[in-house]
């Protein structure tokens, strides 16, 4: 398979989960408040304000210092993070502010309410968790079981038939060898 088909079909994929999929924090929320929120809300005690953590679960659970509770788990409508990423442009209490040139998408928002409603859970650091063996053998369309590398091709052609795209011929040998050099 070509690497710039490859790439292509890497970078098709969805940043956000589907409906289908389960949230995961790491996956799809820690992006949206680590770009959005932990500059204000983050591990730098000199920018932040409110005296509200949201990168450690334990302090975005207590109440800040407006005395609100940001995350309650399982009800977004008495989080106050929700409630606050919820209100309208003009309001001064927006998050974030308007003046960060950050503002939520609205599949943010959605995001956001839906991993409050599942139950708030973080998950710690990516590079810290242990990996996992994939469950299950792999099977194709036809019921072939895959393993080794061309599981990751298997994967990428099932994506890009999915968005209807084909992989690029492969490549003569002469540019192959071009490419190591």
């Amino acid at each position: 398979m070509k690497l710039v088909t490859l790439v292509a079909a890497l970078l098709a994929l969805p940043t956000l989960a589907s409906a289908a999929d389960k949230l995961q924090f790491n996956r799809d929320v820690r992006p949206i408040l680590s770009d959005k929120c932990f500059h204000c809300h983050g591990t730098d005690p000199g920018h932040r304000k409110g005296d509200l953590r949201l990168d450690i679960r334990e302090n975005a659970l207590k109440p800040a210092k407006s005395g609100e509770i940001a995350i309650v788990p399982g009800k977004p409508d008495q989080s106050e993070l929700i409630k606050r990423v919820e209100l309208g442009h003009n309001d001064d209490d927006v998050m974030p502010p308007e003046k960060s040139g950050k503002p939520l998408t609205s599949e943010e928002k959605k995001l956001l309410r839906q991993w409050i409603a599942d139950g708030a859970e973080y998950e710690g650091h990516w590079a810290f968790i242990p990996l996992k063996a994939a469950s299950g053998a792999i099977k194709d369309e036809t019921g072939k079981q895959i393993s080794g590398p061309a599981v990751i091709d298997y994967y990428i052609r099932k994506r890009l038939t999915k968005e209807g795209l084909s992989p690029s011929p492969e490549a003569s040998p002469e540019t192959l060898i071009r490419r190591v050099a």
